[in-house]
């Protein structure tokens, strides 16, 4: 009973998250044209901001042998950091910056990435290292959701150690 209980109350929070707005125009009046509005500046879309747990996070495909999502997990850090420990270049111009960047990629239900952002960053040249490191990630293996694949936001930290 309980279970059911928390099911229950886990969905109609999801429903209430993820409910898109009906607008019904005031009485004697007419809606010409709906343009939204900007969702935190260049962020996503309202919709894309319906956060819902995972049940399967991606994983780098190289991963697909191992057995448990742990070991698929570890094995997809560590590829992950492979390549950003071999490819980091400094920037002339940001030798002496020291500090993390996060850079946002979408991992889309079938595998592929999305366009990689900045989502906390330092300076110009810092952030364009960032996101040709992004571009040399791997295929993955989607994430899932009720079994089904989904796309997933990965937030991945790239340190920039003093040189």
């Amino acid at each position: 009973m309980r279970r059911i209980w928390c099911f229950c109350l886990l969905w109609g929070l999801i429903g209430l998250n993820c409910q898109k707005e009906h607008w019904v125009p005031a009485s004697g009046t007419t809606i010409k044209e709906v343009t939204p509005a900007p969702f935190f500046g260049n962020g996503p879309s309202p919709e894309a901001a319906c956060i819902l747990p995972i049940e399967e996070m991606p994983y780098a495909l190289v991963c697909h042998q191992l057995e448990t999502r742990s070991e698929r997990r570890q094995c997809s850090d560590l590829v992950l950091k492979n390549i950003i420990r071999k490819n980091l270049q400094y920037p002339p111009d940001a030798a002496d910056y020291e500090g993390v960047v996060f850079v946002s990629l979408i991992i889309r239900k079938d595998g592929s990435r999305g366009e990689a952002r900045i989502r906390r960053g330092g300076p110009a040249s810092i952030n364009q290292e960032a996101l040709r490191l992004a571009e040399l990630f791997p295929s993955f293996h989607p994430g899932s959701f009720m079994r089904h694949p989904a796309d997933v936001e990965l937030n991945i930290p790239i340190r920039f150690p003093q040189q």
